[in-house]
């Protein structure tokens, strides 16, 4: 990663790489997913959709509670 933000001259002062991602997300992260999800109206994901990517959307969760963690001063976020 580093190589490649040098290669396009982007400066840096810190890399982070995650790799526990594929750990469970809090409780608080999957109950404002399911807020999100009870707020929409028009075409809601059925039972068996959010079973079958169960495991798809709780790492997206997951990414999305380190993004906030790790990233609260960044300037600039490259995933």
């Amino acid at each position: 990663m580093i190589s490649l933000l040098s290669k396009f001259r982007i400066d840096y002062s810190d890399v982070t790489v995650i790799p526990d991602v594929t750990k469970k997300a809090q409780e608080a992260t999957k109950a404002e997913f399911k807020e999100v999800l009870n707020g929409i109206t028009d075409s809601k994901p059925d039972e068996a959709a959010l079973h079958a990517n169960k495991e798809k959307t709780n790492r997206h969760l997951r990414l999305a509670e380190l993004l906030r963690e790790k990233s609260n001063k960044s300037e600039m976020v490259i995933m």
